[in-house]
């Protein structure tokens, strides 16, 4: 198996990109830009081979698809207000994701403690964890 061209570090960064994303999105972009904030230089296919980035970008470029005008286009708010308005929804989108991520990360933690229960030697390994991580 080929390793990773990505840290995890790396892929968290690049989906809380994603998450406060606005604007057109395509891969080419989000790999400009990746270069320009987070010095990484990667491809559209590397990036697609992650399945929580591609995930994200899916889920980013349907949200995207929904948004109606700028708040920015709009006479009735201060350009204060609107860069703020701007932060709070992109804020609000990076929770929405990292709400979904929980769950899955939930889902597969009950799977293995399911499993582990008939699976001594399975238990007393996620009991041993669980104990550093708490001390």
């Amino acid at each position: 198996m080929a390793k990773p061209s990505l840290s995890t570090t790396q892929v968290r960064q690049i989906e809380k990109i994603l998450y406060r994303w606005s604007g057109k999105l395509t891969w080419e972009e989000l790999v400009d830009q990746l270069e320009n904030e987070l010095e990484i230089t990667t491809t559209r296919q590397t990036l697609n081979s992650y399945s929580s980035i591609s995930g994200v970008f899916k889920s980013t470029k349907t949200r995207l698809r929904g948004i109606s005008e700028n708040y920015q286009n709009s006479p009735n708010v201060s350009l204060e207000k609107a860069s703020l308005l701007d932060k709070i929804e992109k804020l609000e989108n990076e929770i929405i994701g990292l709400r979904t991520q929980n769950q899955q990360f939930q889902g597969l933690l009950n799977d293995i403690r399911m499993e582990a229960e008939s699976t001594p030697l399975l238990m007393d390994l996620l009991i041993s964890v669980k104990r550093k991580h708490q001390g």
